[in-house]
């Protein structure tokens, strides 16, 4: 007993296709059907893995502010995979190389990281170029705490997983991230 002219099938199956119709029905309890339209759920989303840095032997072709508070060590204490990871300190910053984005709608940017040495209420930033580095957004920012919620992270030796979805009509074939 609908009053309403639209409504909300759920529960379909990606890529299917489904025939559909509505029966008018009146006080006497008489049902009339409308035509039957066919329609056909969207398939599922193709993912595509653009890149993976993983930084066992080197930065990997990012660009460290300056290499005193921003460098490739080689510390299996500190990586996540192999032997080599990236460190930084106190106002370093490391740029990805220039990432085409160009005909996407969502990205997931997933990284691994300890929190070693990092003071109580201090912040790491996720920063966006869609002009290949001439203006940054920033995304997300995480901030050191004893336990970890939403964007903040504990501040031991254990590693950590953030991830990060933007969604777009308009990413660009000039990105970039910091």
């Amino acid at each position: 007993n609908l009053t309403s002219t639209t409504y909300t099938v759920s529960g379909l199956t990606a890529g299917t296709t489904y025939s559909i119709y509505v029966e008018a029905k009146d006080a006497a309890g008489n049902k009339t059907p409308s035509n039957t339209i066919s329609v056909t759920t969207t398939g599922s989303v193709a993912e595509t893995l653009l890149n993976t840095y993983n930084f066992v032997s080197s930065m990997e072709n990012w660009v460290p502010s300056n290499t005193s508070n921003c460098a490739w060590t080689n510390n299996p204490a500190y990586a996540f995979e192999g032997s080599g990871c990236v460190m930084t300190r106190y106002n370093a910053t490391a740029t990805t190389p220039t990432i085409s984005l160009a005909g996407f709608s969502q990205v997931e940017f997933k990284f691994y990281f300890t929190a070693v040495g990092m003071e109580a209420n201090k912040t790491f930033t996720l920063r966006y170029s869609s002009n290949n580095g001439s203006t940054w957004s920033t995304v997300a920012t995480f901030t050191s705490a004893s336990t970890a919620t939403g964007t903040r992270f504990v501040t031991d030796n254990g590693f950590y997983v953030a991830t990060v979805t933007m969604n777009s009509t308009s990413f660009k074939s000039t990105t970039k991230f910091r």
